[in-house]
């Protein structure tokens, strides 16, 4: 797990393994955080490592990017 805060921003990121994100126990254990950065007026970001393969769905998400942008531009 690697927690970073973003004092200048307000937020909090959690980055959890695919072995983590299944330990019930270390999710609820991640719960005072929460609270503890919502007291903040922070928003608290949970990342889980997935099972799908990277290149394909980093491609996937520029494509898409790339598709919005153009229709954004196209509209004015």
């Amino acid at each position: 797990m690697e927690i970073n805060v973003y004092d200048n921003k307000k937020y909090v990121s959690i980055w959890l393994t695919r072995g983590e994100s299944r330990d019930d126990a270390l999710r609820e254990s991640l719960k005072p955080i929460f609270s503890q950065y919502k007291a903040k007026n922070y928003k608290v970001v949970v990342f889980e490592s997935g099972n799908g393969d990277l290149p394909t769905l980093t491609q996937n998400l520029l494509s898409h990017n790339h598709l919005l942008k153009a229709r954004q531009e196209a509209d004015g």
